[in-house]
């Protein structure tokens, strides 16, 4: 029985490790997600006319729509139009700082932070989070260069990741 409780302390110093990095990742990308949000908002979406309120369910327009009613559809959908125009180039604005502070978080585990392996490996987690955040967000762009272009830098940057990380460190050995 002496001989499994090291073996035990151990797997659970391990376990809990595994659970910090994890936590440290998530929290990292968290952190970035909103701190674009608080410094660059998102447009504000229209809000739906409360003159249409009670036609919200229907999914065609009633005979019986007013002119003020088909007036105030009519603004909300230009409106709408307009918010997802405006989305457009928020996202993209959105994907290339994500992109940004993935990078940085990403350099600084392999570099800075590698005397300290496990919060090397969280902050790690939380760039590549961070970066698949950048590539969602580029994604909602529709400009498919630009969607080609994040997912390319995606692509290159988990490729020399994975170098730094997981191949470099062997063949010094």
């Amino acid at each position: 029985m002496e001989t499994r409780e090291p073996y035990l302390k151990d797997l659970m110093g391990h376990v809990m490790q595994i659970i910090y990095v994890i936590f440290l990742g998530i929290l990292i990308a968290v952190f970035f997600g909103l701190g674009i949000d608080t410094f660059y908002p998102a447009p504000k979406p229209p809000e739906y006319p409360e003159l249409l309120m009670s036609q919200q369910y229907k999914t065609v327009p009633s005979e019986t729509q007013t002119e003020e009613e088909i007036s105030a559809q009519k603004s909300y959908d230009e409106a709408q139009s307009k918010y997802t125009e405006d989305m457009k180039p928020h996202s993209r604005n959105v994907s290339i700082i994500a992109l940004v502070l993935s990078v940085i978080a990403l350099a600084l585990s392999l570099t800075i932070l590698m005397r300290w392996e496990v919060i090397a490996n969280g902050v790690l987690l939380g760039g590549v989070f961070t970066l698949g955040y950048s590539i969602i967000q580029g994604m909602m762009t529709e400009d498919t260069r630009f969607r080609f272009v994040i997912v390319s830098v995606g692509v290159l940057v988990s490729l020399v990741l994975g170098y730094y990380k997981f191949i470099k460190p062997t063949q010094k050995k």
